[in-house]
């Protein structure tokens, strides 16, 4: 596990005969100015966890709110792309 100050999470593995799957559910508060909270502060975090995860021997399963406006076209981090370590 890692300490993150930018969302949330919890994992739990699940094992279904020789089938190894780590279930992450994270939740990314909004970013406001009152608690300062940057898509560059939650990517740091973010890919620190992505990086522990890539290198385990279960398969791992990431879902949950993001708080990404994913439509947005003036915010270069619309693209999923970036989180990709």
């Amino acid at each position: 596990m890692i300490v993150a100050k930018h969302f949330e999470y919890v994992e739990h593995v699940v094992k279904i005969d020789a089938l190894s799957v780590c279930i992450i559910i994270t939740y990314r508060p909004p970013p406001n100015a009152k608690n300062g909270f940057t898509f560059n502060r939650f990517k740091e975090e973010i890919s620190s966890l992505l990086e522990l995860k890539m290198s385990a021997s279960e398969k791992s399963l990431i879902v949950g709110d993001f708080n990404i406006h994913m439509l947005a076209q003036v915010i270069p981090h619309s693209s999923w792309t970036c989180m990709i370590p």
